[in-house]
């Protein structure tokens, strides 16, 4: 941060911790919210939105008892003793045929990997015994319903969308993105794709500093270039205060003759 020393026409440096507090206290004064409005939107918009409020499960994920192999579903109890010496032979009223994320049938409590089965005729074969559970995926494995699934003040991240979607969510309240505006001024700066005369600049730092904002999940964008002029410089930063919560000025704050953005600044109070 910078400002203009009350003894000195030149900009002088602030330490960035002063800065900060200079900041917070002005945001205190003036009565600023401590945090940006809630706003609701499809659970699919939601990348890297802070969440407003918690998330909580409406529904288990899994919400039944789904198979987590190819192959068959057991009585578990019926599979006790069996071993390659002494294979265990189920007709086919003892075991249903299941692919991974079919539900388990009601009664039947483990699943047979479809390898380690063999038939003869219409019975399945095997060899092993299985314990009650294997390779199922029990409700309410991921989440259970009624589960806290994300606290307020998280990003969401591409897992999270997945997770709150599993969890029943189909739109999440999350804070409305920070409006940005970027102001480039110079009577020397031209816009990109134009071809720059000599002594022109390209515009290439709104471009810039538009992109590190949307990177950082802000809604952002550039104004039309502004002249060293004090007045048009004004009017432009007044009129992107208006909508935006945070203002860049792009220039004119070093100690050259055309440098008037900490003047402006100054005399706006914004």
């Amino acid at each position: 941060m910078t400002h203009l020393s009350p003894n000195s026409p030149f900009v002088s440096d602030v330490p960035a911790a002063e800065a900060l507090t200079a900041w917070l206290d002005a945001c205190r004064e003036a009565d600023c919210p401590e945090r940006l409005d809630p706003v609701r939107v499809p659970v699919a918009d939601a990348l890297g939105r802070v969440t407003a409020e918690p998330i909580w499960a409406t529904r288990s994920s899994p919400a039944s008892d789904l198979a987590a192999m190819d192959g068959i579903a057991v009585r578990s109890s019926e599979t006790s003793g069996a071993s390659p010496t002494t294979p265990k032979l189920l007709s086919a009223d003892h075991y249903v045929v299941v692919d991974t994320g079919d539900p388990v049938p009601e009664g039947f409590d483990a699943v047979v990997m479809r390898e380690h089965v063999h038939y003869e005729g219409d019975a399945a074969e095997i060899m092993a015994a299985v314990p009650p559970y294997q390779h199922q995926r029990s409700i309410g494995e991921d989440v259970s319903a009624g589960e806290l699934l994300l606290p307020e003040g998280h990003r969401m991240r591409p897992v999270d969308i997945a997770s709150a979607a599993a969890a029943g969510a189909t739109h999440v309240v999350v804070r409305r993105r920070p409006r940005v505006v970027v102001v480039p001024t110079g009577d020397e700066i031209v816009p990109v794709g134009s071809e720059p005369e000599h002594g022109e600049i390209l515009d290439t730092n709104s471009l810039m500093l538009v992109a590190q904002a949307r990177e950082a999940g802000c809604e952002a964008w550039a104004t039309a270039i502004e002249p060293d002029d004090v007045e048009r410089i004004g009017t432009a930063v007044r009129a992107a205060a208006a909508e935006a919560d945070l203002v860049v000025v792009v220039a004119g704050s070093s100690a050259g003759r055309d440098d008037y953005t900490a003047g402006v600044v100054a005399d706006l109070g914004v």
